[in-house]
């Protein structure tokens, strides 16, 4: 699947780049329907909304701006921050694994990852409906290993954890913005770091 989604984005980037020095001839048939505000990308759009990447990030915010007319370099902006809920509390414990596993003798369960990603990239509007972005950003994944305490006492009934590891990757975020219907939009796209699926809806802001 992993190897799937990066094929998907190397088109997509070429589809991007493609739009980006789209044809004057193209530009004007867009500039002859300017005045529908049904199409809101026509116009300079700001929209917000929730973002999810599914399965390991379904918590998230994005604000995107967009600018009307695809001749030239007429770009807007996209930020987003997606994440997971980590571990919190006295869930958590000060020590490390060595502790845990070798002087506490306590019962190693398995693995919690917790991520956040932050992305900025540009936008691109290739119809009255519809802005396509790509964009970069930083994923941190924070590893927590889960332990059992017989007696009960540490955690939350006997469960806490430890932290492990702790990386940072670079991640590659690219998508849609559809208007769906008057104020409200949709986005779908894709994220390199944790490897998933976007998933969103939000509401224009302001438009002129």
């Amino acid at each position: 699947m992993k190897k799937a989604i990066l094929i998907i984005q190397f088109f997509s980037i070429l589809i991007w780049s493609k739009a980006l020095w789209a044809s004057d001839d193209y530009s004007y048939s867009l500039h002859e329907v300017y005045e529908d505000t049904s199409d809101m990308f026509l116009k300079n759009c700001v929209v917000l909304g929730f973002v999810s990447n599914m399965p390991e990030e379904p918590f998230g915010i994005f604000l995107a701006k967009t600018r009307p007319g695809i001749e030239g370099f007429k770009m807007g902006f996209y930020v987003s921050f997606k994440a997971n809920i980590p571990p919190m509390g006295n869930q958590v414990q000060s020590f490390n694994r060595h502790e845990a596993e070798d002087i506490l003798k306590d019962q190693f369960q398995g693995e919690k990852n917790h991520y956040w990603t932050l992305n900025t990239g540009l936008t691109r509007t290739l119809s009255g409906r519809t802005t396509m972005y790509l964009g970069l950003g930083i994923t941190d994944l924070q590893v927590y290993r889960k332990y059992y305490d017989q007696s009960g006492i540490l955690g939350k009934h006997g469960q806490y954890f430890t932290k492990d590891q702790n990386r940072t990757y670079l991640n590659i975020n690219w998508g849609f913005i559809l208007q769906a219907e008057n104020r409200v939009i949709v986005t779908f796209g894709i994220d390199s770091q944790p490897i998933g699926f976007n998933l969103g809806i939000g509401y224009l802001l302001w438009s002129k």
